[in-house]
């Protein structure tokens, strides 16, 4: 693996890279095949993986993201969710749920679902302020629905 890795680097530094500015993430592999596999199952099924792959993705590394990537990750699980069964959400909820350190977005779109998903983060999760909360009540997502 060392070996592998000062060649990248040098690679990089032969192109005019920093070599420093290079990371080589050899666990990361195996994360990036099965989510690529969901993204190219054009099924509803895939799609649902998908979601509970990146959502789960996204709970793993959300403390290290900047916002726009975080943003991002919001996007794309807003635009997977109504393809997502109901056990993708709720597992990815009940994660979220026990997770101390779970990224707002991700709290913020699951608190925003039907309310067996949404009740797990709305009455578990840290990751929701007041001010989310609020803003969650006021909005006609949870709140149109009667649930807040």
């Amino acid at each position: 693996m060392k070996a592998y890795r000062d060649k990248v680097r040098a690679d990089a530094a032969a192109i005019g890279r920093d070599p420093d500015s290079i990371k080589v993430l050899f666990l990361a592999h195996p994360i990036i095949d099965v989510t690529m596999d969901a993204a190219r199952e054009r099924t509803p099924e895939g799609r649902s993986r998908l979601f509970g792959l990146l959502g789960q993705l996204f709970l793993a590394r959300g403390e290290g993201l900047s916002e726009s990537e975080s943003r991002g990750f919001v996007e794309l699980l807003e635009i997977l969710r109504p393809f997502a069964t109901v056990e993708a959400r709720l597992e990815l909820a009940y994660a979220t749920a026990n997770a101390p350190f779970a990224p707002g977005g991700l709290a913020k779109l699951l608190a925003d679902d039907d309310i067996e998903i949404a009740s797990l983060v709305l009455f578990q999760s840290e990751s929701l302020g007041t001010m989310e909360l609020m803003a969650l009540a006021e909005r006609d997502g949870v709140a149109g629905n009667g649930y807040v």
